[in-house]
């Protein structure tokens, strides 16, 4: 029996290609099913077919539902971008507290990061890794005296 996947996006583009300017073959909107083919690091294989199509291409796999712990977490290094799939980022570190981001007055001088995906703008924000370990430090503390 064939797994399904529906797209979790607002447009799931399947590709000819595997990689973020492959030629597109497809858009589908947030809910549509398709079959799951081949799963890769970044990218599924996936097949479309309604009454007057049949596509075969690649999809990012974070615009679709994979089984699981199959998906991609934010905070991986190079991140597929979830609305256009592009794969290429602009770094930023947004000091936590002052007058710009703060999150709980948690941070003491770290750094939360943004990632401005290159091909469409979507911003993703996410806490370092030392970040969340202070943060997960802090919280036992504080359970441990509650």
């Amino acid at each position: 029996m064939a797994d399904f996947v529906k797209i979790t996006v607002p447009t799931g583009k399947i590709r000819q290609e595997p990689k973020p300017d492959g030629h597109i073959l497809l858009e589908l909107k947030a809910g549509q099913e398709m079959e799951l083919l081949k799963r890769q690091r970044r990218y599924s294989r996936v097949r479309y077919r309604d009454h007057f199509q049949d596509v075969t291409g690649w999809i990012a796999n974070v615009a679709i539902n994979l089984p699981e712990g199959n998906r991609e977490s934010i905070t991986d290094e190079l991140p597929t971008c979830p609305f256009c799939g592009s794969e290429i980022w602009l770094d930023k570190g947004i000091r936590a507290g002052g007058n710009s981001l703060t999150i709980g007055g948690l941070f003491f001088g770290d750094y939360v990061h943004s990632r401005i995906c290159m091909g469409c703008g979507y911003v993703q924000l996410h806490v370092s890794q030392k970040a969340l370990r202070q943060l997960q430090e802090k919280y036992e503390q504080e359970q441990g005296g509650s």
